[in-house]
């Protein structure tokens, strides 16, 4: 009994091995292969925004979440996609440099002051 066991026990497992061994080979090819992918576009989906309801914020108010589909697509080459990054970067840091401006001003005039 035991012998015929343990030989297809061997036979079992030297396939597995060889099986293996070949598998591990046609993986590494095709990560050889995954590092030479190049991109030449990015495609940016917009979607307009939406009341969220799964989540509750930390600091109250409504959640924000987006529509179901898009509403419009756009497609930039990498140039004008890094382009219009940093143009919009920019955009949000005069929006916050506007709002610390102005709640400077509130708090110099005392706006922010509890009256007693």
């Amino acid at each position: 009994g035991r012998p015929i066991l343990a030989s297809i026990f061997k036979r079992v497992f030297l396939f597995s091995f060889l099986t293996f061994s070949a598998t591990s080979i046609l993986k590494r090819q095709k990560q050889l292969r995954r590092k030479n992918v190049r991109f030449d576009q990015v495609t940016v989906y917009y979607f307009a925004r939406r009341q969220g309801f799964t989540s509750v914020p930390s600091q109250g108010g409504s959640s924000l979440g987006m529509a179901q589909r898009h509403n419009s697509v756009r497609r930039y080459t990498l140039g004008e996609f890094a382009q219009e990054q940093e143009v919009n970067h920019r955009e949000i840091l005069r929006e916050h440099l506007k709002e610390e401006k102005l709640h400077a001003k509130k708090m110099k005039v005392g706006f922010w002051q509890v009256e007693k």
